[in-house]
Order: C-alpha cells, then structure tokens, then sequence
C-alpha cells in the first residue's frame, strides 16, 4: 500500500534528523518511485556541502529506510534547489 510506505519511509527519515540538524543540516523526501523501490530525498544544509554526506545517506539515512520499509532497494540523493532554498529560510 503506498500510503502505508509513503509513512514508513517519513517515519525514518524523522528517527535521523535530530542527528543531521545536530551539524546544521537535513534530509527531506523528494519522491519515492514504487515501481523500482527507490526513494529519493534531498540533502539540506550543512549536509548538502559535507564531506562525508555519502556516508551520512548509505549508513545513517539508507539503514534507517531499509529497517522501516525492507522492501525500498536504494536510497538516492538528488538536488533540488527549492528544497534546499526553504531549508536556507528556517
């Protein structure tokens, strides 16, 4: 059921960010594409510009996703400006 993943997928997302905003950044969810099991979500802040946000995505962000929903195959990082405009603004 999408809503039902849509949810789980928000759910984790929200258990990571308290540690992200603890460097001044965070993760928002772009779109998650059902058909492959991929979800897409945009790095903000600080996190947009690290060093080390591969890492932050695969191990922190990616494992988060995968407990909740085990049927999502990949995490991906895209870029949206908007996104990372609101981010700015808070």
């Amino acid at each position: 059921m999408p809503e039902d993943l849509e949810f789980r997928v928000r759910r984790a997302l929200d258990h990571v960010k308290p540690y992200l905003h603890v460097d001044g950044g965070s993760v928002e969810l772009v779109r998650i594409d059902f058909e492959h099991g991929v979800v897409e979500v945009c790095l903000v802040g600080a996190c947009r510009t690290c060093s080390l946000s591969s890492m932050t995505l695969r191990a922190g962000i990616e494992r988060a996703v995968l407990h909740e929903a085990p049927e999502i195959r990949r995490i991906e990082a895209v870029s949206r400006p908007e996104i990372e405009k609101l981010f700015e603004l808070k």
